[in-house]
């Protein structure tokens, strides 16, 4: 008697094999996908925090070096002018296309087509006045002193929409203070 070999594989075999291969296939490429999506967020992060990080900076040196006199508003939610206490200014603005602040340098999003700046918020508090009493003797006299301290606070906002990070903010605390003796 002859027997049959049936060493081959079914259609039903070949089916169950080719859909598990697809199912890991579909499995690796959703992965491969996700990981390229966190990954391009990330980077969007650190882009937007490089970028937050060297405006503040150069906002604070100037502050630090020149001293607030004050904010002045020119350009609703456009545009603003910081005077320093050494008679310079120096304008804080949104450049005509929104893709960048403009700071002395135009400091421009990673991303610009992905991005766009909003509108830059100025909320001012103050001026408020500490008076300081000193008392001294000159001569052999009493003699007392008055020091006026006048502190004016601004919050600025800086408001960034990314498709991929969403709304960011940037903002900064600012202090402008002048003392007088009488």
């Amino acid at each position: 008697m002859n027997k049959i070999n049936n060493k081959a594989f079914t259609i039903i075999e070949i089916i169950l094999s080719f859909s598990f291969i697809m199912i890991i296939s579909v499995g690796l490429f959703m992965s491969a996908t996700n990981y390229k999506n966190k990954q391009q967020k990330e980077s969007a992060k650190r882009d937007f925090e490089t970028y937050k990080m060297n405006l503040i900076s150069d906002i604070y040196n100037d502050i630090n070096e020149k001293g607030l006199s004050k904010i002045e508003e020119k350009e609703t939610n456009k545009k603003y002018t910081l005077h320093f206490c050494n008679g310079n200014s120096k304008n804080l603005e949104i450049s005509s296309n929104s893709k960048s602040i403009i700071y002395g340098n135009n400091y421009s999003l990673k991303n610009p087509n992905n991005s766009n700046i909003n509108k830059i918020e100025l909320i001012t508090a103050g001026p408020y006045t500490k008076t300081t009493e000193y008392n001294y003797q000159s001569g052999g006299i009493q003699q007392t002193e008055y020091r006026y301290t006048r502190l004016t606070t601004y919050n600025i906002t800086i408001n960034i929409e990314d498709q991929l990070l969403g709304n960011q903010k940037i903002k900064l605390v600012l202090s402008s203070f002048k003392n007088e003796t009488h």
